[in-house]
């Protein structure tokens, strides 16, 4: 299974960033099969770099469990390290499409609103 992780690091071996921000940040240690940058190594260091990690299935699930961590960490950069799936285009609009039903489901149609008053 692949991720796409956005995140700060910077530095010269994806795949050693990677272990090394999950050992520092996490409770787990994934070993990733492959590691590789999507966005350029060249772009500005406070822009996020997108980084491709390809993982077994279960270490792919148990980084997706472990990933709620981030949000309570202190440190603002390894907060804003999102972990996603690498969806296919077809697959993210199904996502997507999802979402927006669930949003409009829970928003109030414009008669109710207007009744309401």
């Amino acid at each position: 299974m692949s991720l796409l992780l956005d995140w700060h690091q910077a530095g010269t071996s994806d795949a050693g960033l990677f272990t090394s921000f999950c050992e520092n940040n996490l409770t787990i240690k994934p070993r990733p099969v492959s590691c590789h940058r999507v966005s350029p190594k060249n772009s500005a260091r406070d822009q996020l770099q997108k980084l491709k990690v390809t993982l077994n299935n279960t270490a792919a699930e148990e980084l997706f469990s472990a990933s709620q961590i981030l949000r309570e960490s202190d440190d603002e950069h390894v907060k804003s390290v999102f972990i996603n799936e690498d969806l296919t285009p077809m697959e993210a609009q199904l996502s997507y499409d999802a979402r927006e039903q669930k949003r409009k489901a829970r928003q109030p149609s414009l008669r109710e609103h207007l009744s309401a008053r």
